[in-house]
């Protein structure tokens, strides 16, 4: 008896605090149930897509939220710590709230309904938490004197911890993507005969390749993709332009949006009337663990048959890709996309060597693993390739590798509104 008394203070909630904690629980169960009916509408595909920090990420807003729900019934009964549970349960919540890229996807078109609505969880949470820190009811009602830190507290400091260390490595590993998807110098490359490279891949030719046009357009869809041009290859048949960067949602919408602009773009250099456009071959593919999507239009330029390729190559573990834009004269190949990514290379840090170092042991094994099929070398050592292949990079690399699915109603799920 006497310990329950201890555990508890007997006081009476305001009607103020009834109201915020009634709202605050209130906005909890209606997000449950929006992202239950919004997985059960659309399906689960989306998780496919997480990576490691989205599921740590994932996990912990779940505690935050059960736990969350827990302060709530704390504070009802009067638990000594349940004012420090609340407040730290509300300093979190305030937080993932901010960060929440969602808030954005308002379906309103009205300025003032999207600040509003932008807006009113976040002012919602700040007032409750300056509430609970100046109101004068909950210092008469439940005295400092009275509060204790108690375990409740300790899990709260354990998730903000545990959130900050997400973030910590969620940044650290941005940071690392960036720098992968940066162009490399070219004066640093070690380039073998036929290898040609933008700066931000490496593949096969016996074309001929110059610098694209000063002036030529930028790919960019907003949060989706960016490549810049970067090289060309004219001939008396065909003219191939390539354009290089980055792709953080390599999906079916991306790539319709990747051929609208495209072939927008290629047609603004076209000098003559053109026709109506036909689809007339489409491929979806996984080619030395890229993935590759390529579109073939047939048209026709003053009365003369012409086609075009739109493709996009993206490399499965990394979010670097390249635009490859092909118009011919003469009927393109389905296989023509899959057989020009079968030696395209993003990982350029293999072949990037100091010329310092170009002499070195270690890089004539690099090159010598490189290019033993086309230059039909020996190795100087012969187990420095079987640690190439087999290092931590390269198995986490073809651990991580998968098949995506091309399916439109994956992309639905960009549109959650189910967010207060």
């Amino acid at each position: 008896m006497d310990n329950a008394k201890e555990k508890e203070i007997d006081f009476k909630p305001s009607n103020w605090l009834y109201i915020f904690l009634f709202i605050y629980y209130s906005i909890w169960l209606l997000q449950s149930y929006g992202a239950i009916s919004h997985y059960i509408t659309f399906g689960f595909d989306s998780f496919q897509a997480y990576d490691l920090v989205e599921w740590l990420c994932f996990g912990l807003f779940i505690v935050v939220g059960i736990y969350s729900l827990y302060a709530v019934i704390k504070t009802l009964r009067g638990d000594k710590d349940c004012i420090t549970s609340l407040k730290w349960s509300l300093i979190l919540v305030f937080v993932c709230t901010l960060i929440d890229p969602t808030r954005v996807q308002i379906p309103a078109y009205d300025i003032a309904t999207r600040l509003t609505v932008f807006l009113v969880r976040p002012l919602f949470y700040l007032a409750f938490y300056l509430y609970l820190c100046f109101a004068k009811g909950i210092k008469r009602r439940f005295p400092k004197a009275e509060r204790k830190f108690g375990p409740s507290g300790w899990v709260w400091v354990g998730l903000m911890i545990a959130f900050l260390g997400v973030a910590i490595y969620g940044t650290w590993q941005q940071y690392e993507i960036s720098r992968y998807c940066r162009p490399v110098d070219l004066t640093c490359l070690n380039l073998n005969k036929g290898e040609v490279c933008d700066g931000y891949v490496l593949f096969s030719s016996d074309r001929e390749w110059v610098k694209c046009e000063e002036g030529a357009d930028t790919l960019y869809i907003d949060k989706r993709i960016e490549t810049l041009p970067t090289i060309m290859s004219a001939d008396s048949a065909s003219k191939i332009y390539i354009s290089s960067g980055r792709c953080d949602k390599a999906d079916a919408r991306t790539y319709n949006q990747v051929i609208v602009t495209s072939l927008g773009s290629l047609y603004k250099s076209i000098d003559g009337e053109y026709g109506k456009m036909r689809e007339v071959a489409f491929v979806d593919t996984i080619v030395s663990g890229n993935r590759v999507m390529s579109t073939i239009y047939e048209t026709t330029v003053d009365s003369i048959s012409v086609y075009f390729d739109v493709v996009m190559i993206t490399e499965v573990k990394s979010p670097k890709c390249s635009v490859i834009v092909r118009a011919d004269k003469m009927p393109i190949a389905t296989f023509w996309a899959a057989d020009f990514a079968k030696d395209v290379q993003f990982d350029l840090q293999k072949v990037a060597q100091g010329k310092d170092n170009e002499k070195s042991c270690n890089a004539k094994n690099k090159d010598s693993h490189r290019t033993a099929k086309r230059k039909q070398q020996t190795e100087a050592n012969m187990f420095a390739p079987l640690f190439h292949r087999i290092g931590p990079r390269h198995l986490l690399g073809i651990m991580t590798l998968k098949y995506d699915e091309r399916e439109v109603t994956y992309r639905k799920s960009d549109r959650v509104f189910y967010n207060l």
